[in-house]
């Protein structure tokens, strides 16, 4: 940066290049954002807003429309950096079309677009298991595409080293040689109840989808509920 360049900015004859703002603003102790006159507390404000519709939302609306879709895409467009505000905008139109007998492919592949842009950019591993989640969902169901889904479900890891199983394993033979240590037991009835909870969902699911709904298989069925 030279007095000219510096002297030019001041009087408004030209702005610095954007790859300078991070050493100006460091120069002056502000952060980027406070360089360029963003006003953060407002910035907060408008993010908690949204959020908090996007919350009602999901439990007085599950279903999404036209509307919803075109709100989230402006919700998307305001704070292009904040990753649950982008996976807003894909889930709306996962929800919107992805169940239609023909759904709007345009729409589906820009939400697997957004998906796999989350899966590749974010930092938080639990945020990027669940979009990986709801992106094979989209591949089976709205693409029809097993083998993609399958594919994208071995992103995950195996239940084998999930953190539940882990805990489980190093912990309970920790407590055979310590048996005061109660507190950890909580580890492996929150891995059980993880377990039951998957297996009662397909088991339903076997039940209710896959063996026929006729008297003579009744017996059957109840036996699996039992």
């Amino acid at each position: 940066m030279t007095e000219q360049a510096v002297s030019r900015w001041e009087s408004g004859g030209g702005f610095p290049d954007i790859q300078l703002l991070p050493s100006i603003a460091s120069f002056f102790s502000v952060s980027t954002d406070t360089l360029l006159g963003i006003d953060m507390t407002e910035r907060k404000k408008r993010l908690c807003e949204i959020r908090r519709k996007i919350d009602e939302a999901c439990e007085t609306c599950p279903d999404s429309t036209e509307e919803t879709v075109a709100e989230a895409r402006a919700w998307a467009a305001e704070f292009p950096g904040e990753e649950d505000i982008q996976k807003n905008l894909a889930d709306a139109i996962c929800k919107y079309t992805m169940w239609d007998e023909k759904p709007k492919i345009g729409l589906l592949k820009e939400a697997e677009k957004i998906y796999c842009t989350l899966i590749d950019t974010t930092s938080d591993t639990e945020f990027r298991n669940q979009v990986i989640e709801v992106l094979t969902a989209l591949y089976c169901i709205g693409f029809k595409d097993t083998l993609r889904a399958d594919a994208c479900a071995d992103k995950l890891s195996s239940m084998k080293y999930c953190r539940e199983s882990v805990k489980t394993s190093v912990f309970s033979a920790w407590m055979q040689d310590h048996p005061e240590d109660d507190h950890l037991i909580i580890h492996s009835q929150d891995y059980m109840e993880r377990l039951l909870t998957s297996f009662n969902s397909q088991v339903y699911s076997y039940v209710i989808s896959h063996i026929p709904n006729t008297t003579d298989r009744w017996d059957e069925k109840i036996r699996y509920f039992d």
